[in-house]
């Protein structure tokens, strides 16, 4: 099941403070918040040192600052759920469903202590409960799609897979570009045996989010499926995609990278389409896919003609993928490393290769990036090997 750390957009988000303004609750009983100019100055003091210390990451001093401020604000909704996320981030899971609840006890409509608290009780195990906080959400906020998707989520883990995919079809049709929703449905297609059909939502998730590492674990589990579980593991599937990106490299920028009209030839007839060109044909595009989802393949001949530069990029490859790419890469090219990964750039890695005589190729690998997975593979083709690219 997702993770609460994964869920909506209202998840451990704050709902915001402000002095003397504490919410209603639907209990005649409740006791009002103090209106005193003193606590109501300190209050504020307390909700932003603890708003901070969250902001910050220091969630054991934001559940501190937060009780503190619960002894001034003793029946505030708001205060309980934002001590409540600072508890989840701390994985406490009692305490911030405790939080939670006491939270709807005052303000049953508070929509994100709902939401919250259905992603403690998914990671609790507690799936008939999570549905019922999801679907009062979902009462409250019928348009939110993050709600419905992850109603859907729990769905799927309680075996109600058409409930879950009538939920993922209408969250598709109205926003074709939610990646999650693309990515569950594909499971859903998995779990009938509709290969095709879920390669193709994994595809779209990746397109529209790429890097989605769900979408690429569904790809190779499609490719596990296909080879057959028990002969190949997933490291030897890992060693099979990353060296078909190897043999895609040869082929285009390492082989053909020196001539765009070569690079043309070579991509005819693939799923590598060319945009239109660019700067006067000087700048070559196309797009296409890899075996790890979407890719760009880009022609750049220099202003002189005396060089070109030719790259690959691929996203979806992650970090331990990366490195299986370089092993890969250094195996087959065996090429002279000119700065290895370290220091304020632990993600590139630069090589000279001598490709043939008079021509040098430099190489630079980026790795993936924390908001985004993706391995570019940059060639020069130059005369004479030079340190500037």
């Amino acid at each position: 099941m997702l993770r609460a750390d994964t869920l909506s957009g209202a998840l451990l988000a704050l709902i915001a403070l402000q002095p003397g303004a504490a919410l209603a609750s639907t209990s005649s009983k409740t006791p009002t918040v103090q209106s005193d100019a003193q606590d109501d100055e300190r209050a504020q003091i307390l909700a932003n040192n603890a708003n901070i210390a969250y902001e910050t990451g220091d969630y054991a001093k934001a559940v501190q600052l937060y009780t503190e401020l619960l002894r001034v604000k003793p029946v505030d909704a708001r205060v309980l759920h934002n001590r409540g996320n600072s508890y989840s981030k701390i994985a406490d899971w009692e305490h911030a469903l405790s939080d939670y609840t006491s939270a709807l006890l005052l303000v049953p409509h508070l929509v994100p202590a709902l939401v919250n608290r259905a992603g403690v009780y998914d990671r609790l195990g507690r799936l008939d409960e999570a549905l019922a906080d999801y679907e009062a959400a979902a009462r409250l906020s019928p348009r939110d799609g993050f709600i419905a998707y992850h109603k859907g989520v729990i769905l799927m883990g309680l075996g109600r897979r058409a409930s879950a995919a009538q939920i993922f079809d209408h969250i598709i049709s109205s926003s074709p570009t939610f990646a999650s929703a693309h990515v569950e449905r594909g499971f859903l297609y998995l779990a009938e045996g509709s290969t095709k059909d879920a390669e193709n939502e994994f595809r779209a998730a990746l397109l529209y989010e790429p890097g989605n590492a769900r979408a690429e674990d569904g790809l190779i589990q499609l490719r596990l499926n296909a080879v057959g579980a028990s002969d190949q593991s997933r490291e030897k599937v890992h060693d099979q995609v990353v060296g078909e990106l190897i043999e895609t490299l040869d082929r285009t920028c390492f082989s053909n990278g020196e001539d765009a009209g070569a690079l043309l030839e070579v991509t005819r007839g693939t799923s590598w389409k060319e945009s239109p060109p660019q700067v006067g044909g000087v700048v070559r595009i196309w797009t296409g896919s890899t075996p790890f989802g979407s890719g760009r393949l880009a022609f750049v001949r220099t202003v002189d003609s005396a060089s070109s530069v030719c790259s690959l990029s691929a996203d979806g490859v992650t970090p331990h993928l990366f490195e299986d790419f370089r092993a890969k890469f250094s195996r087959r090219y065996r090429p002279t490393p000119v700065a290895e990964p370290g220091g304020d750039t632990p993600s590139v890695a630069q090589y000279q290769i001598a490709h043939r005589a008079n021509c040098n190729v430099k190489v630079i690998l980026l790795q993936s990036s924390a908001d985004v997975n993706r391995l570019t593979v940059r060639l020069k083709h130059a005369p004479a090997y030079s340190r500037e690219m």
